[in-house]
This record gives C-alpha cells, structure tokens and sequence, in this order.
C-alpha cells in the first residue's frame, strides 16, 4: 500500500517473472526464520569454515538426536546446515532473477539489480559473521540487511507485478 501511495507501478512483468519474484519472498521469509534459529541457539558458534563444514558438506553430528524431527529445531550442526544452504539456494535464485531480468523496462532491471546487490551483500555479510565466530558487530549487521533484503525482494515483486488495469 505504501509502495502504491509513493510511486506508480510500470507495466507487470511475464507471470513466470513474477512467479519467481514471489518465490524469493517466500524463501527469504525461511531463511530469516531460519536464522532466528540460529541465533537462539548459538549455532553460529560452531562449524565457522565456509562452505565446508568441518572439511564435509554435512556435519557429522547433524542427525544426532531422537526423534529425527528435533534435529531441526534443537541440533546446532543442523540448524546451521539449514540456514547455511537455504541462504545460499535463495541467494542463487536471486541472482538468476537478476539475470532473467535483463530484457525488462528499466524500472524492474533496477529492482532485480538492487535486490541481487543486497544479496550479495547479505551473503558476504554471512560468511564473514561465521568465519568471525560471531562477532557482534558483524552478527548485528547481518540482521539488519536480513531486513533491508526482504524489503528490497518486496519491492521487487511490487515493481514486477505492475499496475492492475482499472475496471
């Protein structure tokens, strides 16, 4: 609503555009919840090699606990593992928006350009609050362009979904 009152909508994108665009919300919306688990947890404390986790691509102890649904919620290596991978699949569906975008009208070439940088930045942003065993000041940014990044995704399926033709 606010998007509307500020500014006007250019013509909608194809639907599978837009499909895409949604997706992305939706996958960062779990990727945030995600992380909320790993900061509640203090996973971050554990695991701080990128990509590779203690030299695999799975944690050794990442199914640990019984039943096997409490690894999700309850098992650091997991919870990491979780985030880690659902951030980097997000950020590669980003980034092929982003390149998918390049026949659109300017004003959702510069959205999808906005949002890919953002996540980018995001990412980088990750690894670097890993490697540094979660230095506050990096962990604290890292939220904040969590926020910043949904907005940016929101926008993006705002500036993609075009104007509604009057009735």
């Amino acid at each position: 609503t606010a998007l509307d009152l500020m500014a006007t909508r250019p013509t909608p994108t194809p639907k599978p555009l837009r499909q895409h665009a949604a997706v992305i919300v939706v996958a960062l919306s779990i990727v945030v919840i995600l992380g909320a688990f790993v900061a509640g947890t203090n996973a971050g404390m554990i695991y701080n090699t990128f990509p590779l986790m203690d030299g695999g691509f799975t944690p050794p102890d990442m199914f640990d606990l019984n039943p096997w649904w409490r690894n999700g919620l309850e098992n650091v290596a997991t919870i990491q593992f979780n985030h880690r991978w659902a951030a980097i699949l997000t950020a590669l569906a980003v980034l092929w928006l982003w390149r998918r975008s390049g026949d659109l009208p300017q004003a959702q070439q510069r959205a999808a350009a906005m949002l890919a940088t953002v996540a980018v930045l995001q990412a980088v942003l990750g690894v670097a609050t890993l490697l540094s065993i979660v230095w506050i000041p990096l962990a604290a940014a890292h939220q904040a362009m969590a926020l910043v990044l949904f907005l940016a995704a929101v926008w993006t399926l705002w500036t993609f979904r075009g104007h509604d033709p009057a009735p």
